[in-house]
């Protein structure tokens, strides 16, 4: 019944379907130091596009992005990888004003000025973006192939200058931003801006803020951590720990990490998540050749976990990751020798409870 729901939902009423988030959320990174949307998901022709420094929030890339999508062509987006749902602004509008659009879009925020003006295809937003990504310092305490080919935990000063333009754009939108995410490129816990972010999260700079999503590998997700982190650590809401692994033979493998201590952590995030001190408790398994194997014990690792979700996401190709051959580990392309045993192990979990299979 969800999916007839959003599937009815999704048709083109009222408008051409739009993507929302370039309307309300920003990535502060390394793809440009300010993004409406996501970076990973936009074409290269987007970076070209000449982008000033007076309002990046209402600048040209912005303008072009929006423009593109209310002309229905999604031009510099990569629609073959994002799944975010498009719905026409008329639609978007209602859901908001309904209080069900947070149950289509649960990790994003929304302003309702903003999406007014989408119904009229303004490109110039007059509120400022309500949810923000910061990303953009590589720093990791693990190595994990699928990212990288090497162990990253010092930066360069071009990398401390790029993070320093960070935290400029940051500072300039702290007051309307009620949502932040964490990390996705680094680990969150274990990098020197991160945790300083953490510190210089509070009422006073953020007074909107109400919910932190954490992306992390959960090695240094503890309860010492959480309190040495405050204010910041208060609002973590919602975690998902990325592992890829289902044992410790697998764990060693893919990310090199101790599966025993991240097992520890685990069990107490499940705690977390007993008591209502997180909202959302999930666990994400990016599905190669050489973690295949492990996926059944993954989902009967969040099984015992009781986590709210159970994702598993394709392999996708990034720049200046450690895996030697692309083709040879994405299984879950049609020629891959063992796509048909994709198949059937994706078939045997993806029904089950609290399982997304998204590979």
């Amino acid at each position: 019944m969800k999916k007839l729901i959003l599937s009815i939902l999704c048709l083109p009423l009222f408008g051409k379907r739009v993507c929302p988030l370039a309307f309300s959320k920003i990535e502060i990174s390394g793809k440009g130091d300010f993004i409406p949307c996501c970076g990973d998901w936009l074409t290269s022709d987007y970076f070209k596009i000449e982008k000033s420094d007076d309002n990046l929030w209402n600048g040209e890339q912005a303008v072009k992005l929006r423009a593109s999508m209310y002309a229905g062509n999604l031009s510099y987006c990569k629609t073959d990888i994002c799944q975010t749902t498009l719905l026409s602004p008329f639609i978007l509008s209602l859901l908001y004003f309904l209080g069900l659009l947070r149950y289509i879009f649960p990790q994003t925020s929304f302003n309702s000025k903003n999406l007014w003006k989408m119904n009229f295809k303004k490109t110039l937003m007059p509120a400022p973006p309500s949810m923000a990504v910061l990303q953009g310092d590589f720093r990791c305490n693990i190595a994990c192939p699928s990212c990288r080919s090497t162990l990253i935990t010092t930066n360069k000063p071009e990398d401390e200058e790029r993070l320093a333009r960070a935290q400029h754009l940051l500072d300039q939108n702290a007051r309307g931003l009620s949502k932040i995410q964490l990390a996705g490129d680094g680990e969150a816990f274990f990098t020197k801006w991160h945790r300083e972010q953490f510190k210089n999260f509070t009422k006073e700079n953020f007074p909107k803020l109400k919910e932190i999503i954490l992306y992390t590998n959960g090695l240094l997700v503890n309860e010492k951590s959480f309190n040495d982190l405050r204010p910041g650590t208060d609002f973590v809401k919602n975690i998902i720990i990325s592992i890829d692994a289902g044992d410790s033979e697998t764990y060693k493998l893919v990310r090199g990490g101790d599966f025993n201590l991240l097992l520890k952590n685990l069990y107490w995030m499940k705690s977390l998540r007993e008591s209502g001190r997180i909202h959302t408790f999930r666990i994400c398994f990016v599905v190669r050749f050489e973690n295949l194997h492990s996926v059944i014990s993954f989902v009967e690792l969040g099984r015992k976990l009781g986590v709210d979700q159970t994702i598993f996401r394709p392999f996708n190709s990034w720049d200046n990751m450690g895996v030697v051959s692309y083709k040879e580990q994405a299984v879950h392309l049609s020629d891959h020798p063992r796509h048909g045993e994709f198949l059937e192990i994706k078939n045997q979990v993806k029904s089950l409870p609290r399982v997304v299979f998204e590979a």
